[in-house]
């Protein structure tokens, strides 16, 4: 509050000498023992107890200038009255647990106590101690949240219409505390927390405290749970959306309970869309081992398909030695025509794999197939650590020679012709599958097949005679005819391969995920782990995000307590807090 000085204005000035003023004892030297004694001191000159008409006469001083100066200073002269805010002794916001405050509290009422009597309490707390801490706490959220209704209900009057607490209908309690009247109150087989549970606000520390001890109680359960043991003593206003959102920043629940990262589906990369002669653009993977005959020996399946037009090419290798590799790869090449981009898993997924995984990770990373792709011009490509479906392509081709092998050999044990042979046959029947929409009408052309790019018809079908030569024709000018109609074949099919095919992939994901998940660097994220339980995956820090094709976050690299890893979003937990 601000008021004006008590001094009149305006302010007149006069002189009074140094002999009569009682500052200049100071200067001059006066003992303290007579300094008690003398009257100039304590009074001020004689004249000054005298009428005013009596003063000494001394020319006033008057100057325009001072007059101003004064008056300005005299305008801005305003005396401050402030109010001293106490600071609190216990503050719940500097408590994180409610057991500890409850403790604390009950310690410095104790401690209050024992200053007021000398038979003071000694020994542990008790429950009645700490009982009573949690009511002292609770009187001042209500006092401080309900003091309007608290005043009305101890006046006997009621509510007002806007109060939120006038559809529970609150009372007071002999000790002052508000709670819920409710219909339970004639029985005899509730407690009185249970019957009139204590009415709290929905956001305030206690309430937060008493949610984060509940949930405790019931060994970090879900909200129900949680809202149960609340409701055992207290009914928070918004119960239910207060506990959502208190459990939300429970990082127990979110290791345990976290959802695994997402990302919009990306645009099929260039080499799947663009139209390529088959097996130019290549997936390798391998499949078995497979038990045979005649051999104790393992076989193993070579799996290359084309990431154009889905065709697939099965090796069958003896051992897992590097040579085996590259010589079933020459034999691929040989056949099928060199291929210009290789795309086949990232070595750290073969990590927990079994030995001969490994093994297989070890030829492919061999110095001397490095050399033999980058002697013949081919580009290898990997996805990423643990990625599996960035490699989907091949890997739907891995599964479906599985399923044809188990459909075909069940538990049979052949020799390696036998098994190579129905390889071989497997390799016909996946080839000649359909990769288009197979229609009822007897005037729709039959649906399109991998080998149809390969040999110009399914395999399995009759020797076509549609093309008739004349015999007067020569050879020269036959075989010009017969390579124009198959041109003419090859690019129908590919006509139909981009009506078909390739535009029903633009709706093959629609009903994906249609928004990504939030990392950012330095976020706290778990680790999946196929091999472990939950609560031994690792915990990693986000140190670089890895947009995908589309500029999108796909993968991240994490560092753990020990290495940096990649590792797609699909695969990591954010325990971050978000806003």
């Amino acid at each position: 509050k601000f008021r004006k000085p008590l001094i009149p204005f305006p302010i007149s000035w006069r002189h009074c000498s140094g002999k009569h003023n009682p500052e200049d004892l100071l200067t001059r030297g006066l003992s303290s023992r007579d300094l008690i004694t003398f009257i100039k001191w304590w009074h001020g000159p004689e004249w000054l107890r005298d009428a005013e008409n009596l003063w000494p006469k001394v020319k006033e001083f008057e100057n325009e200038l001072v007059n101003s100066e004064v008056t300005s200073e005299y305008k801005s002269c305003v005396i401050v009255s402030s109010a001293i805010v106490q600071e609190k002794i216990l503050d719940p916001g500097k408590f994180s647990c409610l057991r500890n405050l409850l403790r604390v509290t009950a310690w410095v009422v104790r401690f209050v106590n024992a200053l007021k009597r000398k038979n003071a309490e000694k020994g542990p707390l008790t429950s009645d101690e700490l009982t009573n801490a949690e009511m002292f706490w609770v009187r001042i959220t209500q006092n401080d949240s309900y003091s309007n209704e608290i005043t009305c209900l101890k006046n006997n009057k009621s509510l007002p219409r806007d109060s939120k607490l006038l559809c529970l209908n609150p009372f007071l309690d002999s000790n002052g505390i508000l709670r819920v009247t409710g219909r339970l109150g004639k029985s005899t087989h509730l407690s009185t927390f249970e019957k009139h549970p204590i009415i709290l606000p929905s956001k305030t520390k206690l309430t937060e405290l008493l949610i984060w001890d509940s949930h405790k109680r019931v060994f970090h359960s879900g909200v129900s749970h949680t809202l149960v043991q609340v409701r055992e003593k207290y009914w928070i206003l918004k119960s239910r959306q207060t506990i959502k959102s208190v459990l939300s920043k429970c990082t127990i629940c979110k290791r345990f309970n976290s959802s695994p990262g997402t990302q919009v589906i990306a645009p099929l990369p260039d080499i799947r869309v663009e139209q390529s002669a088959p097996f130019t653009i290549i997936g390798v993977d391998f499949a078995g081992p497979l038990f045979v005959k005649d051999t104790n020996a393992k076989q193993y399946i070579l799996l290359i398909t084309c990431a154009v037009t889905r065709s697939v090419h099965l090796e069958l290798v003896g051992d897992m030695t590097t040579d085996t590799f590259l010589l079933a790869f020459r034999r691929f090449i040989s056949r099928r025509g060199l291929c210009s981009v290789v795309i086949s898993d990232n070595a750290r997924t073969f990590k927990r794999a079994e030995l001969e995984i490994k093994r297989i990770w070890n030829i492919l990373n061999h110095p001397d197939v490095k050399n033999f792709y980058s002697f013949n011009g081919i580009k290898w490509q990997y996805i990423v650590e643990r990625a599996a479906w960035w490699g989907g392509f091949y890997e739907r081709m891995v599964r479906t020679v599985k399923t044809a092998l188990r459909k075909t050999l069940g538990k049979s044990c052949l020799t390696v012709e036998q098994l190579l042979t129905v390889l071989i046959e497997i390799e016909g029947m996946i080839n000649s599958r359909p990769i288009t929409y197979v229609g009822s009408d007897t005037e729709e052309p039959t649906a399109l097949t991998p080998a149809h790019f390969l040999l110009g018809k399914r395999i399995t079908s009759l020797p076509s005679v549609r093309l008739r030569l004349d015999s007067n024709l020569s050879s020269r000018k036959c075989l010009i005819k017969s390579f124009n109609y198959r041109e003419r074949l090859m690019r129908s099919f590919w006509t139909r391969w981009k009506n078909e095919y390739l535009l029903n992939l633009r709706s093959a994901h629609l009903s994906l995920v249609k928004n990504s998940s939030p990392f950012k660097v330095n976020d706290v994220i778990l680790i999946k782990d196929d091999h472990l339980p939950r609560n031994f995956w690792k915990l990693g820090r986000i140190i670089e995000l890895l947009p995908g094709r589309d500029g999108k976050v796909k993968a991240c690299k994490v560092k753990t307590e020990s290495t940096i890893i990649k590792r797609p979003v699909q695969l990591l937990y954010n325990l971050e807090i978000q806003d």
